[in-house]
């Protein structure tokens, strides 16, 4: 059925694969074959699908044929070229538009060329909370319960993808007993069977648990490309020594405690103009002044009077009192956390969306300590993400906090509220950064929530730890939102002795297809 002539032989070759090939493979195989033995490929018109979100489908249609494409790679038509082609798009995929590239032309040989890319990439995982612990063992990076890897196609060389790990609870070894001791809950973020980022919640006391979060940019080269949350439990110290680590909704099991990873091909951005990151090395300082992080300085030109994310990734924290990292940008502290440690860990991710204008930029970020030593046993890092002028987006910020004194009642962080008009429904993705939750009892909780119109969409639970610490809390989602004007502000929840400190906080919105 591939060709136009067929060989008058014996069988002259039998081939065994222990799998099944890919399209690409066997065309090139068919390919191949046909050259060997002197046959002619069918006139076919097929092409190549990018960037696709997972689970969505497009029709294509060349003429009055219909072809339904539900995954990236490779499509072919079935009918048979004969002179001119037009390869449209007759329906698009929920949420994003795609387009034809070398789609016309007159043949009546194979063509092959024709490409198909989606815009915005955009994907989201979500798990559910539960009353059950969803438990690992594992010293090493295991699969994360019910979210599962995503696989998507890349065309160009250097593409880069930002990632997004979410984790509302996360709680170190604990068995319920009395026994005190600490515990190590690590999650992370794998590309391609490589983990780039993680983050580290190490329980103080008696497994108590709290958020982490994970953000990462990922440099892609041209091809199939895996992702997929992954988690593991790292040191105990005490006993016992060999209990799980959990991943549920916390005590508060509210709807909107949610795991959530997010990706987005930044490439796919009709307004994405450049990223950059910048690595440092493992830190100890004993400062209590604040000292540079061992991060080489991030600097970049805007072009234009851009929207820049900026963010500063600690993955573990580590000090006998309190300790506060600083983000600046061209010298201005743009975001900070303050928080306190009492010799546990506590991930820490703040961001900052800013105006660039035109010329050179830098960012750096420094840290300092009340106590006799900080120390980071991973590597920290800075990055940016800069999208143009065009963009919509939405920023605010707060230093004050007004304590949380009603229980079970969700309040709005002073100065945390504001609005976003869409012009079109779209994906947006939404970024919340609080200083320090905090309860004046061993092992309250809080509840920190973003809001979209009155509903909350995503949300944390701390819980204090060894003589009430406080930990910073960090919330990154991409909801899709209808055209028109939205609400979004930052809420407070007491449920058991908990408020907020005083500190830089931060609530911002970008629109990722204008």
């Amino acid at each position: 059925m591939q060709f136009d002539a067929h060989a008058r032989m014996r069988l002259a070759e039998l081939l065994v694969y222990s799998r099944v090939l890919s399209a690409v493979e066997r065309s090139n195989l068919e390919t191949s074959l046909a050259t060997k033995y002197g046959l002619m490929r069918r006139a076919e018109l097929s092409g190549e699908v990018a960037w696709l979100n997972p689970g969505s489908t497009l029709i294509l249609a060349n003429g009055s044929e219909l072809l339904t494409v539900s995954s990236d790679g490779p499509f072919t038509f079935a009918q048979p070229l004969s002179g001119g082609y037009g390869v449209t798009v007759a329906s698009q995929p929920p949420g994003q538009t795609c387009t034809v590239t070398n789609g016309n032309g007159v043949s009546t040989t194979r063509v092959t060329n024709v490409l198909v890319r989606c815009t915005p990439f955009v994907f989201k995982r979500v798990r559910a909370p539960t009353t059950a612990d969803a438990t690992t063992l594992s010293s090493t990076f295991v699969e994360m319960p019910d979210l599962g890897a995503v696989r998507f196609r890349t065309t160009r060389a250097d593409e880069t993808a930002l990632l997004t790990l979410t984790v509302p609870y996360l709680g170190g070894p604990s068995d319920g007993t009395a026994a005190s001791f600490f515990g190590d809950a690590i999650v992370g973020i794998e590309v391609d069977g490589t983990v780039l980022d993680e983050a580290t919640f190490q329980s103080a006391n008696w497994g108590q648990g709290g958020p982490a979060t994970v953000t990462t940019l990922a440099r892609l080269a041209p091809g199939t490309h895996t992702v997929r949350p992954v988690w593991r439990r790292g040191r105990v110290w005490g006993t016992p020594t060999a209990l799980p680590i959990r991943l549920i909704g916390g005590p508060m099991l509210a709807a909107h405690l949610r795991t959530i990873f997010t990706g987005t091909v930044l490439d796919s951005l009709t307004t994405y103009h450049s990223s950059r990151e910048a690595r440092g090395v493992p830190s100890v300082t004993a400062s209590a002044a604040f000292v540079p992080l061992a991060i080489p300085p991030l600097t970049w030109t805007s072009p234009m009077n851009e929207k820049t994310i900026v963010g500063l990734r600690a993955p573990d924290p580590n000090s006998p009192s309190n300790v506060a990292l600083r983000l600046t940008v061209d010298g201005v502290t743009v975001s900070s956390n303050n928080f306190q440690h009492s010799y546990s860990k506590k991930p820490v991710f703040p961001t900052v969306v800013v105006a660039s204008p035109t010329g050179p930029h830098v960012a750096s970020a420094d840290w300092r300590t009340t106590g006799t030593a900080a120390r980071l046993t991973t590597a920290p890092s800075v990055f940016q993400v800069a999208f143009d002028g065009a963009t919509p987006s939405a920023s605010v910020s707060s230093t004050a906090n007004a304590p949380s004194t009603a229980v079970g009642v969700d309040a709005v962080i002073p100065g945390l509220t504001t609005t976003l008009t869409l012009a079109n429904a779209g994906p947006v993705l939404l970024m919340l950064n609080v200083n320090a939750a905090y309860s004046n009892s061993n092992g309250g909780t809080g509840l920190v929530s973003l809001e979209v119109d009155g509903t909350p969409v995503a949300g944390t639970q701390s819980q204090s730890q060894n003589n009430s610490v406080s930990v910073p809390v960090n919330i990154i989602t991409v909801e899709t939102l209808t055209a028109g004007t939205h609400t979004i502000r930052g809420t407070y929840r007491n449920v058991a002795g908990g408020h907020l400190l005083d500190g830089s906080n931060n609530l911002h919105a970008i629109v990722l297809n204008p």
